[in-house]
């Protein structure tokens, strides 16, 4: 319970910038995950609420509410885009969110040593705007530069979320995960005080959900982005066959020379294809908009329709591939670029046609690429209004049981929910395996009872098929028990370590 006088030293200090409203305390109580709305629609008031929210307007003013916040023993919850989909950001026991949109500013851009300093609450496309920017530092260079991660929620998620959730972008196999691409972090520790980590110590933050310090600045790597790229598409008969070949496809995107080519693959199962696929010219396909019908009204009855139609060659599974050249293009000519990129197109039409693959040109894979930042939040929003759940599931699946997750999950969610997936992020002999729910129970309360069961489900029949959770997501509340029935208490014996009470409690 925060005292009075602690609140008014609160408004002393921010002014306008310190928020309490029924309004404002609701909306930065959430995120993006779907259980919240169950909790919302039947608990009058919520029930994880904050006590208020402050806009800070840089590191000092952190430093000043950590101390104030330490000193009334009172949490502080650190706040990106609130894009996350796993309550990771909400306010257990209350306290006060720090809305760290806030700090949105770029500190600096060094093209020479390749790397960009950013506030930790700027969203992911603007970092990328500033870095496609031609400036004179980097005019006679002749091209563009990227941060070279590239979540689909970029435009609304920020560099300490991606930190703290442990993010992997659409070009992981290129430029890697998050871990990979920040080279230094500033942050304020439980003592108020200001940290430069750097090296081994950074893995205090990385998927620590903001438990450990709150991050105030990232030194993220930066790339030269090649104007030259390749797409291919490929359709298959049967969705486990796609799913039995993806070691061959890892194989093909290995670079045994520094001049090879880098890959990124999506692959689609049928229904996922038809329904969420890329389409050409943004067109729905009369596919889509049947399964979207049927969703309405007959959720589980769409996996037997989905079945069927594969059976018959109607909807049939997706594989694209993009194909870019090695991060240091600019020592190839023109000639070499495309030598080595259609060298490598051949070996991708040879080796899938021999599996089973029908090359399909490339215009779906050039779709998936133009649209890859199309988040469907408003068409989940919209059918929870009429009474159905759509939930998302991704998990890290070693390449050697892919088939094996997929077929698991499947079993275990089909007959009570429509489940389609795809899979993506092929990197160090693993990969991701994103599943997306949908159900519908009589009334709210038999769906919120269904959504559970699925969630409980698929998570353990992932887990015992040999997967781990979570992939790019986070854990938050949604996960934090299937993280411990995966990972055992010796993982969070060693999270617990550099967890602080005052920030972000009750998640890890």
């Amino acid at each position: 319970m925060i005292t009075i006088g602690a609140f008014q030293e609160l408004k002393n200090k921010f002014g306008q910038r310190f928020k309490d409203s029924p309004a404002d305390k609701l909306t930065f109580s959430k995120d993006k995950w779907l259980k919240l709305k169950f909790i919302e629609k039947r608990e009058k008031p919520f029930s994880h609420l904050a006590d208020g929210v402050v806009e800070p307007a840089g590191t000092d003013e952190i430093q000043w509410l950590v101390q104030w916040a330490v000193k009334n023993n009172v949490p502080l919850i650190p706040r990106g885009g609130g894009s996350g989909v796993c309550g990771a950001a909400v306010p257990v026991n209350g306290g006060i969110v720090i809305d760290m949109s806030s700090l949105n500013r770029i500190w600096g851009i060094n093209y020479a040593d390749e790397y960009i300093w950013v506030e930790s609450g700027i969203m992911g496309n603007q970092i990328e705007k500033a870095l496609q920017v031609i400036t004179p530092e980097n005019f006679y260079l002749n091209y563009q530069y990227t941060c070279g991660h590239s979540p689909a929620s970029l435009s609304i998620s920020t560099p300490g979320g991606w930190i703290a959730t442990r993010s992997a972008g659409q070009f992981s196999s290129i430029y890697g995960t998050i871990e990979d691409l920040v080279l230094a972090i500033e942050a304020v520790n439980e003592k108020g005080e200001r940290e430069l980590i750097k090296g081994d110590d950074l893995k205090r933050f990385f998927r620590m959900e903001g438990s450990s310090g709150i991050i105030t600045k990232v030194k993220m790597r930066i790339f030269p982005v090649s104007p030259f790229r390749q797409f291919l598409a490929f359709r298959f008969d049967d969705s486990k066959w796609a799913m039995g070949i993806v070691k061959a496809v890892s194989l093909l995107m290995e670079r045994h020379e520094n001049t090879d080519p880098h890959c990124v693959v999506r692959l689609y199962d049928s229904l996922d294809a038809a329904v969420n696929g890329p389409r050409i010219r943004d067109r729905r396909t009369k596919k889509a908009n049947l399964a979207e019908r049927f969703l309405l009204k007959y959720p589980t009855f769409l996996n037997k329709i989905a079945a069927k139609l594969e059976k018959k060659g109607k909807i049939q599974p997706l594989l694209v591939v993009m194909i870019q050249p090695p991060l240091d293009f600019y020592r190839c000519t023109n000639e070499q670029l495309s030598n080595l990129m259609a060298e490598k197109a051949f070996q991708f039409k040879d080796i899938i046609s021999s599996f089973g693959g029908t090359f399909v040109g490339s215009d779906l894979a050039e779709a998936w690429y133009n649209n890859r930042f199309k988040l469907t939040y408003e068409n989940v929003e919209r059918r929870f209004e009429k009474g159905i759940f759509v939930e998302t599931f991704d998990t890290t699946v070693p390449l050697d049981c892919v088939l094996e997750v997929y077929t698991a999950v499947k079993n275990a969610v089909s007959g009570c929910a429509v489940v389609l997936a795809h899979l993506s992020h092929i990197i160090n002999e693993t990969c991701c395996i994103y599943f997306t729910f949908a159900g519908k129970g009589r009334n709210l309360q038999e769906t919120e009872l269904l959504y559970d069961k699925v969630c409980d489900k698929s998570a353990r029949a992932a887990i015992d098929a040999g997967a781990f959770i979570t992939h790019h997501h986070g854990i938050g509340l949604k996960n934090i028990g299937y993280a411990r029935y995966a990972y055992g208490s010796e993982w969070f014996m060693e999270t617990r370590e550099f967890q602080s009470d005052i920030f972000n409690p009750k998640k890890l």
